[in-house]
């Protein structure tokens, strides 16, 4: 997994969109287990919302498919 810093650097995350308490960018296989409901991301499980953002996760698949795709 790459931390926060090393996908700053690589330019992935702006540090704008990274809330505090995520300290490294999940896998592609993590993500894909949040949206099957097997596992969680940040101690959020799909469905619960984060401070009225619906669709909060899907920056995170972004980053893992991009992250596979390099």
């Amino acid at each position: 997994m790459m931390s926060i810093p090393q996908a700053r650097l690589a330019g992935l995350v702006p540090d704008r969109e990274r809330p505090p308490s995520v300290t490294e960018l999940p896998t592609l296989e993590e993500v894909h287990a949040f949206l099957l409901g097997t596992g969680s991301i940040d101690g959020k499980w799909f469905g619960e919302g984060d401070s009225g953002r619906p669709y909060w996760w899907r920056k995170f698949l972004r980053e893992a498919i991009a992250s596979r795709e390099r």
